[in-house]
This record gives C-alpha cells, sequence and structure tokens, in this order.
C-alpha cells in the first residue's frame, strides 16, 4: 500500500514542465496584479494556483515518504510548504478582495470600495453597510455605525492608524477632510403674527416642533451655493397642525431674504452652518495578504538550510 502511494505520489510529483510554467506564469500574475495592470483573481489564475498547491502538496508528501536525509527532506519540505502558502495565500487573497480604498461623508451610508485595477477603478461590495459618521476634527473623536444584516449593527470608535474588521475586510482610517454640505443647521425662526421667536438646530432630513399648536420645522435638505447667495438651506414650516406646509430655501449670504421677499406666517433665518467631515479608509482583505509573505520567508529559511548540505556531498 505504501509503495502504491509512492508510486502515485512521484507521478504526481513529476509534472514538472507543468510546475515550472505554472510557477512562471502565477509569478506574471502577482507581478501584473501588484503593478495594476491585471485584475488579481481572475478564475484561470486561482484555478492555476490551487492545481499548484495541490502537485507542491504532493511532492512534500513524496519527498517526506522517502528515505533521505533528514536535514535535507526538512529543508525541502519548508521549501515546499513556502510555496504551498505563497501560492494559496496569493489565491486566497483574490478571493477575500483587492486593497482600496474608501471615503465616507457625514449624512452618507455606503456598502462599497473603490479599487484600482488595470487604469480603472472599480466598485467592490463591503458585505456590511457604513453609515452614522459622526468625525471630529481628529479622528480621536469619530465614531461610525456598521450595520450587518446577519449580525446586526454595532458603533465603531475611529482613530488615525487603527483598524477594524468588516466581513473579510480591514479597514484602517488614514484621514479626516471635510465636504460642502451640511452635517448640521443652527436656524432661527420668527411667527409674524405673534412676534414669537425661537431656534432649532438641526441635521439635513431632521424636523422639531415649532409653538404649542403643533406645528414643526424641518431641514429637507441644502446646496453649497446657490445662485451666487452662499449656503442655500430647504426647510419647511407649518405654523400649526393641520396648516398648509410653506417650503422653500433660505440662505447664508442673505438672512433677511425670507423675511423681506415672503409673506408667510414663520420667516427663517440661517444662524450657523456647520460643515460635514468625511473620513478617508485604506481597505485591505483582512485573510490572505501575510501568507504570501510568510511563504517566501520558509522557501528562504529551506534553501538556506540545503546550502551547508551540499557542501559536505550529500546528494
Amino acid at each position: 500500500m505504501i509503495g502504491a502511494a509512492r508510486r502515485l505520489l512521484r507521478v504526481a510529483s513529476d509534472l514538472r514542465v507543468l510546475v515550472a510554467v505554472g510557477v512562471a506564469t502565477a509569478i506574471a500574475g502577482i507581478l501584473a496584479a501588484g503593478a495594476g495592470l491585471a485584475p488579481p483573481e481572475p478564475p484561470w489564475f486561482q484555478g492555476l494556483l490551487l492545481l499548484l498547491c495541490l502537485i507542491l502538496v504532493a511532492r512534500g508528501l513524496a519527498i517526506a515518504l522517502s528515505h533521505r536525509p533528514g536535514t535535507e527532506r526538512l529543508s525541502r519540505g519548508l521549501m515546499h510548504a513556502g510555496a504551498v502558502l505563497a501560492l494559496g495565500g496569493t489565491a486566497l487573497h483574490g478571493e477575500t478582495g483587492a486593497p482600496g480604498t474608501l471615503t465616507l461623508s457625514a449624512g452618507e451610508a455606503t456598502e462599497t470600495y473603490m479599487v484600482r485595477q488595470a487604469g480603472a477603478t472599480v466598485k467592490r461590495h463591503l458585505g456590511a453597510w457604513l453609515e452614522g459618521l459622526v468625525a471630529g476634527e481628529a479622528l480621536g473623536s469619530g465614531t461610525l455605525v456598521i450595520r450587518d444584516v446577519d449580525k446586526g449593527s454595532r458603533t465603531q470608535a475611529l482613530a488615525r492608524g487603527r483598524s477594524f474588521v468588516v466581513g473579510d475586510l480591514r479597514l484602517t482610517p488614514i484621514g479626516v477632510g471635510r465636504v460642502a454640505r451640511a452635517s448640521r443647521v443652527e436656524l432661527e425662526w420668527t411667527d409674524r403674527a405673534s412676534g414669537r421667536k425661537g431656534s432649532v438646530a438641526l441635521a439635513p432630513g431632521g424636523r422639531a416642533p415649532l409653538g404649542a399648536e403643533g406645528g414643526s420645522i424641518s431641514v429637507l435638505g441644502d446646496q453649497p451655493d446657490m445662485n451666487r447667495q452662499g449656503q442655500a438651506i430647504e426647510v419647511r414650516t407649518m405654523p400649526r397642525a393641520g396648516a398648509a406646509p410653506d417650503v422653500r430655501w433660505v440662505f447664508a449670504g442673505e438672512p433677511d431674504h425670507d423675511r423681506d421677499a415672503r409673506t408667510g406666517p414663520i420667516w427663517v433665518a440661517i444662524k450657523r452652518v456647520d460643515m460635514g467631515r468625511s473620513v478617508s479608509f485604506q481597505v485591505e482583505p483582512r485573510w490572505g495578504a501575510a501568507l504570501p509573505r510568510l511563504g517566501l520567508i520558509l522557501v528562504l529559511a529551506g534553501c538556506l538550510m540545503a546550502i551547508p548540505g551540499r557542501r559536505r556531498g550529500s546528494p
């Protein structure tokens, strides 16, 4: 039985031409993918890597069952194990995703990130939604919400250089920026009939009560610059419950525009606009990225072990 197994493994391990061509193709594919000249995970490439892994595993088992000297078996075993890890890790790296970047702005939600491949930008899926970003001037005060369909939602603190896991990917915050959209608006309102005044602070899409008669004021949206009048905020006011809503734009550069240009029961002025922030992330595969490096280390260790043996005249 052992002799038959050895013969079978020897046949599988004697495919030297296929191994040589396969290794050369794999190395060329790895270099091309790393340089952005080719996608890192075409199906034929993954299949070739897995085939090479199987051949190297067979070769390693044949060496383990042989009667070679212990040092030679160990060195060749390390080289074969390293090659298996390098090729298998590269295949797994392609399965779990390619390195990319992601920029999330306050008030937005996303479940994709961007990968640069072959001179083009390609969208990839994260496997979960990122939303609810709250970012300060520095990353140490930021948070976001990760919403996973299977695992539920959790709040993640953000700090520069501190990674966290989303599905099979590792995200690392690398910077904070500003966007042209508002994240918080402070409005001052006045009731023309009664002279009552008040102020509210709302995020775009927010709503607050207005007076004691069931009225409300809402921020529907914003524009960074409308008609050269600066930041524009779309508001909706209802002086009392059941009244017709009054929707219009108010402008940061024209604080008296709503009072002078309209005759509605409520006039509104912008008191303050806090601009939104964005956070940029480096996205990397969680699994497989370190295996090729470990495999190359094992291959190098096996080669170094083989050198002294050859000097002593071992076969």
